[in-house]
């Protein structure tokens, strides 16, 4: 049965006149008396009664019509989904990011796309081996997190999105704020807090620096701002996972240019020789975008 037939059944049963119908489908009256009559035969119904009084519909035809406009606007559902599903502004995505991802670059892609009425996303938040293992079961269309240099895997394709840098989170006031040159030696002085490994992933940050065990592991980002703010802690990390702090002046970052990892990589992970869907390909474009702006150079702040 053909769509059109059932939109040339229902412009008819509204204006209850040929000419009407006609001229509100821009075709012949002829051509939808034809149309009509194919659809009656092929329903083995008469939706109409003709009369010289004029059209009207039959006990059937209500019920009919009344269907035909239900499957008319599942229809137009169906070719809105499928036009914002091939130009990547609807559909589903199954996305994994590490914590770190989440806090600095989950929520402005998140924002522009929540309004589009056919976007569904499913998140994950876990480390990247975690993630890395759901995006081969198939599980995961797409994760993001630190580079992982362990990764040789041909199963796997990677796009490179961002280089940023390490730095010593410190409070405003901390006493390493006015040292004159930081050395290695002047932190062993006070005590690491850190994120758990799986927030760089477990392999990117060792467990020491080579100057303090950590004292202090916390999963919350903002837990950690907050110790750090109150007390004499040193927070490793990178500085866009304090940035609150240190945009108001809670906290600063201190250069950690002796230490052998100054930087961290962030990648997006995907299965190879799988096509991507329009909307997965779209969000990693917005990933590469938003990472490439917040990856601009950041100047550590220079004990005075």
């Amino acid at each position: 049965m053909e769509t059109r037939k059932l939109r040339h059944a229902v412009a008819l049963a509204r204006f209850l006149s040929f000419t009407r119908a006609a001229e509100d489908l821009n075709i012949t009256q002829s051509a939808l008396s034809r149309s009509i009559q194919a659809l009656e035969i092929e329903c083995r119904l008469q939706i109409f009664d003709r009369t010289r009084g004029g059209v009207s519909l039959t006990q059937l035809g209500r019920e009919f019509i009344r269907h035909a406009e239900q499957l008319l606007r599942n229809e137009a559902a169906l070719r809105n989904v499928i036009d914002q599903s091939s130009s990547g502004e609807g559909g589903h995505i199954a996305l994994g990011v590490t914590p770190l991802i989440a806090r600095i670059l989950l929520a402005p892609i998140m924002a522009q796309r929540i309004s589009q009425p056919h976007f569904h996303a499913e998140v994950a938040i876990g480390s990247s081996r975690e993630l890395l293992a759901k995006v081969m079961q198939e599980t995961l269309d797409l994760c993001v997190c630190v580079a992982d240099p362990a990764v040789g895997n041909s199963a796997l394709s990677s796009v490179t999105l961002a280089e940023l840098p390490l730095a010593a989170i410190v409070r405003q006031g901390h006493p390493l704020a006015d040292a004159d040159g930081l050395h290695p030696e002047d932190m062993e002085r006070y005590p690491l807090v850190r994120s758990p490994p799986y927030s760089f992933d477990d392999y990117s940050f060792p467990v020491t620096i080579g100057l303090v065990r950590p004292r202090i592991t916390v999963a919350d980002y903002d837990v950690l701002d907050r110790i750090v703010s109150t007390s004499d802690a040193i927070w490793v990390t990178c500085p866009l996972a304090a940035q609150d702090g240190i945009a108001n002046g809670r906290l600063i970052q201190l250069p950690i240019s002796w230490l052998p990892q100054t930087t961290i990589t962030l990648v997006a992970y995907a299965l190879n020789q799988r096509t991507l869907s329009p909307l997965a390909r779209s969000v990693l474009q917005q990933f590469q975008s938003v990472a490439g702006a917040i990856s601009q150079p950041q100047t550590a702040a220079t004990p005075r």
